[in-house]
């Protein structure tokens, strides 16, 4: 990949994050259901932009990329966590056990929308 290539690609992705960032953490909010995780996941998600783009090139709708790439993202980290606790040999509180069961149920019964 060329330099004036990479250079235009990263330049999409700070204008994705100028003009999209704010729908793409709404979003995320609503379905992860925790500011936290979502905001995490959102910065996660543009992580992944920074490498993937330039290299494949910026999707069609960037906004929806980043959604689900956020989402999958939000997931792997509850799956980690959860298998590190697992490990310990710890249980995790009450309170850790009622977010996991909630974010897992908002996870898996949020409907597909079209972010565009």
């Amino acid at each position: 990949m060329s330099d004036d290539s990479l250079t235009q690609a990263r330049e999409r992705v700070e204008e994705v994050y100028r003009s999209e960032s704010r729908q793409v953490l709404a979003t995320l909010i609503r379905l992860l259901g925790d500011f936290d995780a979502a905001e995490e996941a959102l910065h996660e998600a543009f992580v992944a932009a920074t490498e993937q783009w330039p290299r494949d090139g910026v999707p069609v709708n960037p906004r929806a990329w980043l959604v689900s790439t956020g989402r999958f993202k939000a997931i792997d980290g509850m799956r980690r966590r959860a298998r590190y606790d697992a490990s310990l040999g710890s249980s995790p509180s009450r309170s850790k056990r009622r977010r996991a069961i909630r974010w897992s149920r908002r996870i898996s019964t949020s409907r597909m929308i079209d972010y565009g």
